[in-house]
């Protein structure tokens, strides 16, 4: 079992992906991350969306959140 993160991205956040890449933001995002938790719980897996896929009782379904990693 592996723990991932599924982000919304600010439009600060959008500028960094897009001019220093996926990787420099994973890596950045885990260094903050790091700042409260232990390494072990970082998540090893990153997801950038536009929107957080909601379904009509303002609920998160795990199937769809976990259908974004099916690829990997």
């Amino acid at each position: 079992m592996q723990l991932a993160l599924v982000v919304v991205l600010s439009a600060k956040g959008q500028l960094v992906l897009r001019s220093a890449g996926k990787l420099t933001l994973n890596r950045l995002l885990k260094q903050h991350l790091l700042q409260r938790f232990e390494r072990v719980l970082l998540p090893r897996k990153f997801r950038y969306v536009q929107a957080l896929p909601y379904n009509n009782q303002g609920k998160l379904p795990r199937a769809q959140l976990e259908a974004l990693f099916q690829n990997d």
